[in-house]
């Protein structure tokens, strides 16, 4: 008998014997942050030789598409309104060939940080310029 064959064919059936298959540990959340600052969303997973592959789509968009800059458990943008409603996955997959899918999050600009307001005399707030 090749052990070594039976051995890998053992490990693709099961966990037992050492081997890790992809299971998420902690799943991403949705984030709100300011128009300009970073939106991030990470992934935790466990498993032998884990690939990250983040899918994105903006809120207008049909389809989510591949985010091909992002190849570790986290995944990144600066904020804008082109962003603001965007819908983040990520599939993580083993050295076995195994796929486990996260969560779907969504990326949300929030507030008016960098806006500069002043009291008019009638009480209400106007913007008096972007910073």
């Amino acid at each position: 008998a090749d052990w070594s064959t039976q051995w890998l064919d053992y490990c693709d059936a099961t966990v037992h014997w050492g081997c890790k298959f992809a299971k998420i540990t902690e799943q991403p959340a949705s984030v709100s942050v300011f128009n300009g600052s970073t939106a991030e969303v990470t992934v935790t997973a466990t498993g032998d030789v884990l690939n990250y592959k983040w899918y994105c789509k903006n809120k207008d968009a049909d389809k989510f598409t591949l985010a091909t800059d992002f190849t570790g458990n986290s995944f990144s943008v600066t904020m804008d309104s082109a962003r603001d409603g965007c819908q983040v996955y990520c599939i993580v997959d083993d050295k076995y060939g195994n796929l486990v899918q996260t969560n779907t999050v969504t990326l949300n600009m929030s507030g008016t940080e960098g806006l500069v307001y002043e009291l008019s005399e009638d009480g209400t707030y106007y913007i008096v310029f972007d910073v």
